[in-house]
């Protein structure tokens, strides 16, 4: 059992504190659905400042639809990044991906990728792997070696502005 007072439950909490308003966005995009979905999935992808992101609803036999679904991108756009910052650990980074699903029940499911690239269907502009390190730092030991490779190309070759 966590100690409440100790740090790991203390992170928890303030993760689950983060995740209500994604939960409770997707909770409402099923609510103005149409019936055929048991559940709202929202995937996201983010790096840098750039963010990305799809919400689909789920049927009964788990295929996905957009037919009924309204989309609620900025709510949960913004939720997704608080729930990003709030997830962040000093030194280990934070996640790149996530893949949050939300049933009709109220129940929830979160998967999170901290260590793969994020595929964002095109090029990422190489510096913005600069402002992910800046904004959420990675010790050594935690740095995927594709982060660490686009890194150091968008070191050499910054923006012609500062981001």
């Amino acid at each position: 059992m966590l100690d409440p007072n100790s740090e790991a439950s203390q992170g928890f909490a303030g993760h689950q504190q983060a995740m209500q308003p994604v939960a409770q966005t997707l909770i409402q995009v099923l609510a103005d659905a149409s019936p055929e979905f048991t559940a709202a999935r929202y995937s996201c992808r983010y790096v840098g400042g750039l963010a990305q992101g799809s919400l689909v609803g789920v049927r009964a036999d788990e295929s996905e639809g957009w037919k009924g679904i309204r989309t609620r991108s900025e709510e949960l756009e913004d939720a997704t990044d608080r729930l990003r910052q709030t997830m962040y650990r000093p030194g280990v980074g934070t996640w790149f991906g996530a893949i949050i699903t939300v049933d009709r029940e109220g129940h929830a499911s979160m998967d999170f990728n901290y260590d793969v690239e994020p595929d964002f269907g095109r090029a990422v502009p190489a510096h913005l792997y600069v402002s992910e390190q800046r904004r959420f730092p990675r010790d050594a030991e935690n740095i995927p070696e594709w982060l660490a490779r686009k890194h150091d190309e968008g070191a050499k070759n910054p923006p012609p502005y500062r981001d």
